[in-house]
């Protein structure tokens, strides 16, 4: 019941107005600011408590509303970057969309992001299309396919909570690939779980062997952060750094982006004084 009560609410979300997006940023730790944001859909159903993503999505894939739901996102991103371009020399931030198996089954999804990139004159470099591990098992040779003619238009192409899905490395060298994400469940062990740690040591070489770029999601601790530096992860996803914030938050932070998180690495590099004197 409440399955088909959120697939009804869902139906009238876009109309309505109900979602929105939250960005949150992905810190390079070799130039220290921001390089990209991950947009997050976020739902306030009207006169109700909001409902997390973990629920709505998985129920909007398999009612097929992922596809509605997928294009709204779309086009507010790029409606938003449009925005940021007038305001601030936005050109080198990547805005990554979480796109599911289902949107890539046909060409709908590459002809909006065509038209959208068209409407709103931004360059498809300031584009990042996100595909799960997950989907690797379902229809593959159509996702490659798509996924070859996305990045082609100079779209960013980046493999979503690598680790924990079917993935084999076979299939990893045949995707049009730019960026691993190391997934959050790996990341949160980092001191705790050896195994862990070896297996992001794992993933972490992969990526260098491959020349992709790396992000660690989930970063929350300083103990964490250092691992990854230590290991020489490109960028940081994660509470460390910052929450998911708004759109009008992220033009503030990118209006001082040489500067910014200046406290967070000053405890970052105090903690290694520390740990080099212990």
């Amino acid at each position: 019941q409440e399955k088909q009560r959120i697939q009804v609410l869902l139906q009238q979300a876009i109309i309505n107005e109900e979602l929105y997006l939250l960005y949150q940023p992905q810190v390079s730790l070799h130039n220290n600011n921001i390089v990209g944001c991950e947009a997050l859909v976020r739902w306030k159903p009207k006169g109700e408590a909001e409902i997390s993503p973990n629920e709505f999505i998985p129920i909007a894939e398999e009612s097929g509303q992922i596809d509605a739901l997928g294009e709204w996102v779309l086009k507010e991103v790029c409606q938003q970057i449009a925005q940021w371009n007038q305001l601030i020399d936005f050109k080198d931030v990547k805005i990554s969309i979480n796109v599911s198996v289902r949107q890539l089954t046909t060409d709908k999804f590459r002809s909006t992001l065509i038209k959208q990139l068209e409407i709103h004159d931004i360059s498809p470099k300031q584009i990042e299309i996100e595909v799960t591990e997950t989907a690797m098992s379902t229809n593959y040779d159509k996702l490659v396919e798509e996924l070859e003619k996305i990045h082609q238009l100079g779209v960013y192409i980046s493999m979503d909570d690598f680790g924990t899905g079917h993935a084999s490395l076979d299939n990893l060298r045949k995707l049009p690939l730019d960026k691993l994400k190391i997934d959050r469940s790996f990341i949160q062990d980092i001191g705790i779980d050896q195994c862990d740690e070896d297996i992001t040591k794992v993933i972490i070489t992969i990526a260098k062997k491959m020349s992709l770029e790396l992000v660690a999601e989930g970063v929350e601790t300083i103990e964490q952060l250092a691992f990854l530096s230590g290991e020489d992860c490109d960028n940081i996803q994660g509470y460390y750094f910052s929450k998911p914030i708004t759109a009008e938050q992220l033009l503030s932070y990118l209006q001082d982006n040489e500067n910014l998180f200046e406290d967070k690495f000053d405890s970052y590099h105090l903690y290694l004084e520390q740990q080099d004197s212990a």
